[in-house]
């Protein structure tokens, strides 16, 4: 406490002791509190530690959902680990099933991965689905709704065009199922 008040949080030995008073009496705010030291100085495999460990240990419904997106959005943006990034995601929807975020946060997943998903529409595809995720977002949670407007047509400016659809044999509507690793069957849509 004293070195938090000090602004010594950067200090080795402010670590160090954090550390140590975290193995004698764990908690999630500790382990919550050791995440983030770890993930702003780049040691992203005991910060995702640190965050299970707080996940587990924390009681509050709201608090370990937000701990489950947190932990979510490390694996996406500092790991490119878009398949556990979706699983934590996931894991908070199914504690806090009428929260939006969750499903904002797996859109993003998607939206960021659209470039390691290679198929005949050059990954517009991952866009498809990010858009899925996203109306689903605002359907069970109006509070998002205008991000999830704005993310949405921020997806549909890398849709292909109709033509390209229709050289390929397939047609706006059409089920399409995702040949990457997000694997999720979607509609077919055109800029």
């Amino acid at each position: 406490n004293l070195f938090g008040k000090k602004g010594c949080n950067d200090a080795p030995i402010y670590m160090e002791a954090a550390e140590k008073l975290h193995k004698t009496e764990p908690s999630a705010k500790s382990a919550v509190s050791l995440a983030r030291m770890y993930n702003a100085k780049g040691q992203t495999a005991k910060a995702t530690t640190y965050f299970n460990e707080a996940v587990e240990l924390e009681s509050d419904i709201d608090k370990k959902a937000n701990l489950l997106i947190e932990l979510s959005d490390l694996y996406m943006r500092n790991l490119k680990n878009y398949s556990q990034a979706r699983t934590y995601a996931q894991r908070a929807a199914s504690i806090k099933p009428n929260w939006g975020r969750p499903w904002m946060m797996i859109g993003d997943i998607y939206f960021s991965s659209s470039a390691s998903c290679e198929d005949e529409f050059n990954g517009a595809s991952a866009f498809w689905a990010a858009s899925d995720k996203y109306a689903k977002a605002k359907s069970i949670d109006g509070a998002f709704a205008d991000e999830a407007n704005k993310k949405i047509a921020s997806c549909s400016k890398y849709y292909p065009k109709q033509e390209d659809i229709f050289f390929l044999g397939m047609k706006v509507g059409d089920s399409y199922t995702i040949k990457c690793w997000i694997g999720e069957t979607t509609t077919i849509r055109a800029k």
